[in-house]
């Protein structure tokens, strides 16, 4: 069965509480929150109908919201992995990207102000998309994503597929066994992201080559470890067999419950 309206309303009463919470502590931690309960709202909105009042506008404002938290968590990343390895000069580049978070954070601000549904979430549940369906179309659209990550953007994409997946799992089917495993792998996929964000932004921000040599050097070591770990628990016709064999069972379940 698809979210039920009352949930979708508690995960939407999560945000704005967390829109709150960001607007008068904007700190890292905040922010990260905020993306999170993001995502998770507009995963639960992805399994509604697009015909519901209002969801285009819903939609449309998240993205954007959540493109701002992006700008401002890139810069925090950016921050503590430069911090961590104490170039040269890191003072000057840190006081750079300071400024550019504070910029971020000013526009994120502003968008956090009017951040509300002006009508309640009513779905028709028998046009909803079943659990079975949605959750089984998350997970092929991981293998998917899986078999064409040979680089940075077929990664970032793979990263995306596995929040969806991880989301649609915690929503339908939250007592399912393989929530570690992607969890897992949405935070090795995240650490080879936080690399290759902190590179772009010190590039952007005149940091030098031996830097960028350095943050390029320990992406490739979390690229190594993501590769093994995606060969032992998700590669294969056995481990795709009984991913799939899984998920299916847990959607059966979340269906009948």
């Amino acid at each position: 069965m698809p979210p039920s309206a009352n949930a979708t309303r508690e995960l939407f009463g999560r945000l704005t509480r967390q829109a709150r919470r960001t607007s008068k502590n904007p700190d890292a931690a905040q922010v990260h929150k905020l993306r999170v309960a993001i995502r998770r709202f507009s995963q639960a909105l992805a399994l509604l109908p697009e015909d519901m009042p209002g969801f285009r506008k819903i939609q449309r404002k998240l993205k954007n919201t959540l493109s701002l938290a992006g700008q401002v968590r890139d810069a925090d990343v950016a921050i503590k992995l430069v911090a961590r390895l104490k170039p040269a000069g890191v003072k000057a580049l840190q006081a750079r990207l300071s400024r550019r978070r504070t910029r971020s954070e000013t526009r994120l601000l502003d968008s956090l102000r009017d951040l509300t549904v002006r009508r309640a979430i009513e779905p028709p549940a028998a046009t909803a998309p079943p659990a079975q369906d949605a959750m089984v179309h998350a997970a092929k659209r991981l293998f998917k994503r899986g078999a064409r990550a040979e680089d940075s953007k077929g990664l970032h994409r793979l990263r995306i597929a596995a929040k969806k997946l991880r989301y649609t799992l915690e929503l339908l089917a939250p007592h399912t066994g393989r929530l570690p495993q992607i969890e897992r792998l949405q935070s090795l996929l995240g650490a080879i992201n936080d690399y290759e964000t902190a590179r772009r932004m010190v590039a952007e921000e005149s940091g030098s080559k031996k830097l960028l040599g350095q943050l390029a050097d320990q992406q490739r070591k979390k690229i190594r470890q993501f590769r093994r770990y995606w060969k032992s628990h998700f590669e294969g016709e056995d481990n795709v067999r009984k991913w799939m064999e899984d998920v299916s069972h847990a959607g059966r379940r979340a269906a009948a419950a």
